[in-house]
Formats: C-alpha cells, sequence, structure tokens
C-alpha cells in the first residue's frame, strides 16, 4: 500500500470525517508557496493521509501510517500529538462554542484586571495548543 498525498488551498484539519465511521487522519502537513500562471505565488499546503474505520484513536492512527509507510519519528509524534490534540479539544473553553456564548464566557469571567490577565493566560493557551496541532512550531 502506498503513502497517499493531498494539496488544499487551505489548512486541511486533523482528523476529517469523511462518512459514517470513516475518517480520514491528515498528517506531514506543510506549507507551500507555489507559482501560479498569472505570475504570482499563492500557498498551498501538502499532506499525506490515512482512511481510519471508527473513531480515530492512537492506536489505530499508528497502524494505518504502518500499512502505507514506515513509521518515522516524525509520524509517531504525529499520532502522539494528536492524542494531545484531542484531549485539548475536550477541555478548551472555545471547543464547539458559538461566537455568542464566547462572548457570553467573557462577560461573566472578565470582571477586573486580575481575571483578564486569567481569561488572557487560557487564551494564550488555546492558542499554543492550536500551533502544535497544525504543527506551525
Amino acid at each position: 500500500m502506498k503513502k497517499t498525498t493531498a494539496e488544499s488551498q487551505s489548512i486541511p484539519i486533523t482528523i476529517q470525517k469523511i462518512a459514517p465511521n470513516k475518517y480520514y487522519y491528515n498528517y506531514n502537513i506543510v506549507e507551500v508557496e507555489q507559482e501560479v500562471e498569472s505570475g504570482g505565488t499563492e500557498t498551498i499546503y501538502q499532506y499525506n493521509y490515512v482512511e481510519i474505520e471508527g473513531i480515530p484513536t492512537k492506536t489505530k492512527v499508528i497502524s494505518a501510517i504502518k500499512k502505507v509507510d514506515d513509521l518515522t519519528e516524525a509520524d509517531h509524534n504525529t499520532a502522539i500529538n494528536f492524542m494531545t490534540a484531542k484531549q485539548d479539544i475536550k477541555t478548551s473553553v472555545l471547543a464547539n462554542k458559538t461566537n455568542t456564548q464566547i462572548e457570553n464566557y467573557i462577560d461573566n469571567n472578565v470582571v477586573s484586571l486580575a481575571s483578564a490577565k486569567d481569561t488572557i493566560k487560557i487564551l494564550a493557551i488555546e492558542i499554543r495548543n492550536i500551533i502544535r496541532r497544525q504543527g506551525w512550531e
């Protein structure tokens, strides 16, 4: 089985639901500048993906990657980071929230300079977790 690659004009999400009980696990995501016919450049994202049956787990991700290619250290780290990302999302104050819910959270929790600092710390951690999940470090 060959490692599958893809390109996208937007950053692919790590876990992409493609059908009931089927997912793509996108990894090795790289931002690339490519020339366009008009003479300029555009940013695209090149990445590998594997198909996962059922809810993706670390074991399923590593197994799927091993089937298509040798598991490199970077791939192993990606699978480990997947588990961390999944936990981060579960504990995120932003996950599955509407703009109104986020605004209400801020209105209810930012009532002083000290609480503003606490909220900024929470949001900074959220941003750092996004950066790690996307591999932008």
